[in-house]
């Protein structure tokens, strides 16, 4: 299983080592394209050779590793339902943030959402408060280093995404 650094585990994920390889979630933008963030793979010196070799002379619709990958896995979308992750274990952090804002669908999200995938912007590096999901990623940050957690910093990030919540909720309602 391949995890983008970007991402956080919410739920258990050990299911996905039954999965055949390869698979993937749909991209958000592109749906029958996949996102790279999340992969089951198996381990390959014949694949990464064949991967290296490629490397020279393949397209990538977006210069990197995701255009690459998806031209090298480029049947992806036709293989059998098994190899599509549903999206919730590559889910955007903005499109969760979204679909938490209205209590209608919050608590299907809570139940479905795995793995949070902080495309674009970064609660680390951000410079306002609309990144959506930042409590989320901040409480594991936290979680991992305690002595770096304060109350006002908690607050902080429950404020982002209630700021979220409601930015979304006035663009919808």
């Amino acid at each position: 299983m391949f995890l983008d650094a970007d991402t956080v585990v919410l739920q258990n994920v050990d299911d996905l080592f039954e999965r055949p390889e390869f698979a993937a979630a749909p991209d958000f933008f592109l749906p029958d394209r996949f996102n790279s963030g999340v992969m089951v793979l198996e381990p390959s010196a014949e694949r990464l050779a064949k991967m290296v070799t490629e490397l020279a002379t393949a397209e990538s619709y977006d210069g990197g590793d995701q255009g690459f990958l998806n031209t090298h896995f480029a049947n992806w979308y036709a293989k059998p339902v098994e190899q599509r992750l549903p999206i919730g274990y590559n889910m955007a952090h903005f499109i969760y943030q979204f679909l938490h804002g209205h209590p209608s669908t919050r608590e299907r999200l809570e139940r479905e959402v795995k793995i949070l995938h902080f495309l674009v912007q970064k609660p680390w590096r951000a410079r306002s408060m609309l990144t959506g999901a930042s409590a989320i990623w901040w409480s594991k940050f936290f979680d991992a280093h305690p002595e770096q957690a304060r109350p006002w910093r908690t607050s902080l990030h429950a404020l982002e995404d209630w700021t979220f919540d409601h930015l979304a909720g006035s663009v919808v309602g």
